[in-house]
């Protein structure tokens, strides 16, 4: 082996795979869409979410909202931009047989649709559209 100038000898992370034996690709991560997450806050003995099935909850609290309405309409400069469509989860479909044999198929799928602009769901889809609920179908209610 070829000396990298490092202690080890090891050459990038191409190196580190080879010489431990484990696989060097993107394989191996999760991808959290819809995560709930809430922390306590000790001195207080409060719970509180910072992510609500997917959504920062700090973007609906009064003073965010009212800081964004100064650059325009609120729902709008704070909305998602992009809400991954997984079958039976937040749209038709069956989970198990649409989506967890192949989920890169299916993200790939709908990354072609978004690219070709022929995705239904991707927000926003013109600047004439303002409103959250009207362009992705989720209300602060509906989630």
């Amino acid at each position: 082996m070829a000396r990298s100038g490092r202690p080890d000898g090891v050459e990038g992370l191409g190196g580190v795979s080879k010489k431990h034996n484990v696989p060097f690709d993107h394989g191996w991560h999760t991808h959290t869409y819809f995560t709930t997450y809430k922390v306590r806050l000790r001195n207080a003995n409060k719970w509180v979410h910072l992510l609500d099935k997917g959504r920062m909850t700090s973007l609906d609290h009064p003073e965010v909202r009212a800081l964004a309405s100064r650059y325009g309409d609120p729902d709008y400069i704070l909305a998602e931009d992009w809400i991954p469509e997984v079958p039976g989860i937040n749209a038709p479909g069956n989970y198990l047989k649409d989506y967890a044999p192949n989920p890169g198929a299916h993200a790939l799928k709908i990354l072609d649709r978004a690219s070709k602009g022929t995705y239904e769901h991707y927000f926003p889809k013109s600047p004439s559209r303002s409103s959250t609920a009207a362009t992705t179908g989720r209300t602060k209610a509906g989630r």
